[in-house]
Order: C-alpha cells, then sequence, then structure tokens
C-alpha cells in the first residue's frame, strides 16, 4: 500500500493539479521518499515513481459495498466553509436516517478539506464519509471512501495503489459505457443519474430510469447503483425497482426547512421500497 502526506493528488479534467511535494511510504515499513509533482510531469510517471510493486490487483481483490440500501447524502459545494451550520446539517440528516455522506468539495487548498474531513469523520464515526476527487485527503482517513467524476474513472487504478485494497472508491456514471469502464476499473459502486430533473442540473435532461436498468443489464447487476438526481420520497420507490440499491439526495435535505424531517421521508420510502423489492425478488 502506497499512504500520501501533504498536498496530495488533486486531478481535475483528466489532469494533475496538485503542485507540491508527495510522501510515499511503502506498506511494509520502507523508506520515505518525495516526488516533485507539477503540471509538466505526467501522472504516470509519478505513479511509476511511488507506487508499490506488492500492491494488489483490481481483479483479485475483494470488491467493498457501501450499507445497504444506500441513502447519501451529497454535501452543497462550499458547505465546508460553514462548519457549524453543515455540521449541523449533518447530524439532523444522520438522525432522519442517512448512512453515507460525500464531501462534494472540490478545492485547492488541502488542509482546508483535510480539516474538514477529519471534523466530520470524528464527529460521526458511524457513517461512511466519502471524498470528491482528493486522493491524498480520502488516503489520510481509514474507512473514508474516495468518490470519482465520470472524467476520472480512468483514474481509479491510480487511486487503487495509492491508498488502500479495503479503501472505498465509486464513480459517477451518465452511460452505459461510462459504468462498464468503471466497472473495468474496479470501481465498488456507481452513482448513477442524473435520474429525473433536478435543481442542482438546470436545463440538463436526465438520462432517466431506462439507463439505470440499462446499466444494471450490461453489468449484470455486479455492482451497487445509487440513483441522483432528482430523487424525492415519491419517486425513491421507482429507482429500487429498477435496480438501484439506493439513492443520493442534496439539495431535497439541504434545501429543507427541517433536514431531519426530509430525511426521515427519504428513509422511510426507501426502507419500505426496498423491503417489497426484496419481496418480490
Amino acid at each position: 500500500m502506497v499512504g500520501f502526506v501533504g498536498q496530495g493528488l488533486v486531478v481535475r479534467d483528466g489532469r494533475l493539479r496538485g503542485i507540491g511535494l508527495v510522501r510515499s511510504r511503502r506498506s511494509h515499513g520502507g523508506r520515505y521518499g518525495n516526488v516533485r509533482i507539477s503540471r509538466s510531469r505526467p501522472v504516470r510517471a509519478c505513479v511509476e515513481a511511488t507506487v508499490d510493486d506488492e500492491s494488489t490487483s483490481i481483479v483479485e481483490r475483494e470488491r467493498n459495498k457501501l450499507p445497504m440500501p444506500t441513502f447519501m447524502f451529497v454535501l452543497p459545494q462550499y458547505a465546508i466553509n460553514d462548519m457549524p451550520t453543515t455540521l449541523k446539517m449533518i447530524a439532523a440528516a444522520i438522525e432522519g436516517g442517512v448512512n453515507v455522506v460525500q464531501i462534494r468539495e472540490i478545492m485547492d487548498n488541502y488542509e482546508t478539506l483535510e480539516s474538514a474531513v477529519k471534523t466530520i469523520v470524528e464527529k460521526f464515526p458511524d457513517v461512511t464519509v466519502l471524498v470528491n476527487s482528493n486522493i491524498g485527503v480520502a488516503s489520510q482517513f481509514e474507512g473514508v471512501g474516495l468518490h470519482l467524476p465520470e472524467d476520472l474513472c480512468k483514474f481509479h487504478s491510480i487511486a487503487r495503489e495509492k491508498t488502500s485494497d479495503k479503501k472505498t472508491i465509486g464513480s459517477s456514471v451518465h452511460s452505459v459505457p461510462a459504468a462498464e469502464r468503471a466497472d473495468e476499473n474496479g470501481a465498488d459502486y456507481l452513482l448513477v443519474g442524473t435520474m429525473f430533473e433536478s435543481e442542482s442540473h438546470p436545463g440538463k435532461s436526465p438520462e432517466g430510469i431506462l439507463m439505470l436498468k440499462m446499466v444494471g443489464r450490461a453489468l449484470n447487476s455486479s455492482l451497487p447503483m445509487i440513483a441522483v438526481g432528482g430523487i424525492t420520497p415519491e419517486n425513491v420507490s421507482t429507482v429500487i425497482e429498477a435496480g438501484a440499491s439506493g439513492i443520493a439526495v442534496m439539495r431535497g435535505i439541504s434545501g429543507a426547512e427541517d433536514a431531519e424531517d426530509a430525511a426521515r421521508a427519504y428513509k422511510e420510502a426507501l426502507e419500505h421500497s426496498w423491503r417489497e423489492m426484496k419481496r418480490n425478488a
């Protein structure tokens, strides 16, 4: 396994964005080595300079799963800039039934993001936490997973080498080919959507339920699929019936007058739909 300290890797639009020293450590107590990262140095060169040759291959390792059914709360962008408010919102969402929190923040300030993740993990130890895109931050915390956007799917193998075989790493997908690539690259789960029209993506035509079904058929239901985009308590049953293993919600909780009540309504709909799905299986 290779661990990182320092600024870490932040990849955006297929390019390495982190600049600075990355410290790598081999899993058997080997020496530390520093690698200078710059925009001119290819990602692969940095990987080859730091990856332990004994790391387990994606094919060989056992895939990890999120709690089932998954009820993911996706934090709004910039939420960690107001941590007191965000912590109250997370606490209310968890009280209402959320079991996964995704920190959607993508920022160049490594220390700010690392501090926010540390606070959330320590305050809510029983909830799965996912960090969006930042391999360096995710690798610092045992049990914290990594979520990659669709355009960074090709970095799944790099992320796996940089973290742990036990680290949960998932991907957003918007098409069957993207889902197949994520599967081939070792994703542990897929965030599939947009399912319905969503305030988070105004003007975007949703891929819809058909795409969720097509992904499930293409992968033979080998990966957990989390439905995202325009999810409401009223349409939870639709996505579960179509093969989803859970739901991801942002504005339905963060924009509610009472986050706990809103989350509870989702949770009740999710549990009911899950029971019905199991009964009819």
